[in-house]
């Protein structure tokens, strides 16, 4: 026992040799809504998009403390760091902030004021206090000047390709404008500077490839690639540096699927963009972003384009390629399931399993009655499902003795769909576990909501894709029945 102690002491130690203890003191008013009366922290995230796995790496923390003085409690939470790092806040889609080994950063948690004109990312106001207070705050300072910089994007709705360029050119020069002004004025250092403006760049080359995404992918689309690529510094991208951006290889894998072919092809997904993108990262990247670059790229392909493309041989090759075992394994896992899924039917699908707002669990077939059935896919946190709803309500004061309505949820979280079913009064509503992963979403490619199908008397799927309640087509569909 005292060997097994003394082994993991000095594992321990191994990990955290280099590091500094990093301490975040978070103050708030406990009677706050939203807030823990114990202790109150916030899970710092090191990225804002999941990787290929779907999980956000965060920073661990090694001791969370709770005190209380007067009105106000603080939590005291310390971190083993050994670089200077960036993490956001887990709050809507966070306050990004710069840590530094060794320090001691003072946040002040407040309701948030929203400004007028700019939509911010997060649901509270944080002050911060400490020697370097001018370092954390610098990119929730730009987002209050600029918008967001990790998160906001231009709409392209209504724009020219010129004019949408022109807009992200215009934001990108207004951020790195204020970015110098402000590291003069606040003597911040070279190498912060240099982790921020990577954030900047981050966002414009996410803006530009936006840009190229949104064209219509047939043969009259405008080619931009030719534009966009003269406009880029590759070399950034492939730096070191730019790795550390909370989006990079988020952005950085979206660019490497535009910058050497159009959006011309309505087959985007073909295999020609496959083995040039592939052999683009194994070239230019190494290490951690190699590895999640060539995860990203096959995931990509498995889930939307035809994974028969992914041979023995490919996966072969990635196996040699990628030296993360945990990617690996995952890819692994979701080739062959997609290989099961490709074999699913409507009856493998109708024997689905689906869950009542009590917890039973019943095949989706049984609920399915002896009149056609409309299937409203939906979810809590979806506001074009819940901008539906009112005109589902009144399609079902019409049809309902004719026709069955079933809202069928999505969500992740079972306590959000049931709070937001009785919120809405949904009499007939279940849960689909497993959601967007499981059997159902597969055979019927649900990869956004809201949806909504359509099965006969017969339990004959009559519209995988049937048009939405507000759309008077629906209303004639059901008078043809």
């Amino acid at each position: 026992m005292k060997l097994k102690l003394l082994l993991l002491l000095l594992f321990y130690a191994g990990i955290h040799s280099n590091a500094q203890q990093t301490t975040i003191v978070l103050s708030y008013n406990p009677n706050q809504p939203g807030f823990n009366k114990d202790a109150f922290h916030f899970v710092l995230n090191k990225k804002l998009y999941a990787l290929c796995t779907g999980k956000i790496p965060s920073h661990k923390p090694v001791n969370i403390q709770a005190i209380k003085s007067g009105e106000m409690s603080s939590t005291i939470v310390t971190y083993a760091l050994k670089d200077t790092s960036l993490a956001i806040f887990e709050d809507l889609f966070g306050h990004e902030v710069i840590l530094i080994p060794g320090d001691t950063m003072k946040v002040t948690i407040g309701k948030l004021e929203k400004p007028k004109d700019i939509l911010l990312p997060w649901y509270y106001s944080l002050s911060y206090s400490g020697k370097n207070k001018y370092i954390y705050s610098i990119l929730d300072s730009m987002a209050l000047a600029t918008t967001d910089v990790k998160s906001d994007m231009i709409n392209p709705k209504g724009k020219t390709a010129d004019e949408f360029i022109r807009l992200a050119e215009t934001r990108f020069h207004n951020r790195q404008n204020y970015l110098n002004e402000y590291c003069i004025r606040h003597n911040i250092p070279l190498h912060i500077k240099e982790m921020v403006y990577n954030e900047v760049y981050a966002a414009y080359v996410r803006d530009l490839v936006f840009l190229q995404s949104t064209l219509k992918s047939d043969d009259t689309s405008a080619d931009i690639t030719s534009i966009l690529n003269p406009k880029i510094d590759y070399n950034r991208l492939k730096s070191e540096g730019f790795s550390k951006a909370v989006t990079s290889a988020h952005v950085l894998y979206q660019y490497l699927l535009v910058m050497t072919s159009p959006f011309k092809s309505a087959d985007f997904y073909n295999q020609n963009r496959f083995t040039t993108t592939y052999n683009l990262i194994k070239r230019d990247f190494k290490d951690e972003m190699r590895d999640d670059l060539l995860s990203r790229h096959l995931k990509t392909y498995i889930s939307y384009g035809d994974h028969r493309m992914i041979s023995p041989e490919i996966m072969t090759r990635f196996n040699s390629d990628c030296k993360n075992p945990k990617f690996i394994s995952y890819i692994d896992s979701l080739l062959k399931t997609k290989q099961v899924k490709e074999s699913l039917n409507f009856i493998d699908v109708m024997n689905s399993q689906v869950t009542n707002v009590k917890g039973k669990s019943q095949p989706l077939k049984d609920i399915i009655t002896k009149k056609p059935t409309l299937i409203d896919c939906w979810a809590s946190w979806c506001r074009p499902c819940i901008d539906e709803f009112p005109f589902s309500k009144e399609l079902e004061k019409s049809y309902g003795n004719k026709i069955k309505f079933i809202y069928l949820s999505f969500d992740k979280d079972t306590k959000a769909w049931c709070s937001k079913a009785k919120e809405l009064n949904l009499q007939s509503t279940y849960h689909m576990p497993d959601n967007f992963e499981s059997n159902f979403a597969a055979f019927f490619k649900l990869k956004t909501i809201p949806r909504y199908i359509l099965i006969d008397a017969n339990g004959i799927l009559l519209k995988a894709d049937a048009p939405r309640p507000s759309d008077p087509r629906l209303k004639e569909i059901f008078d043809s029945l």
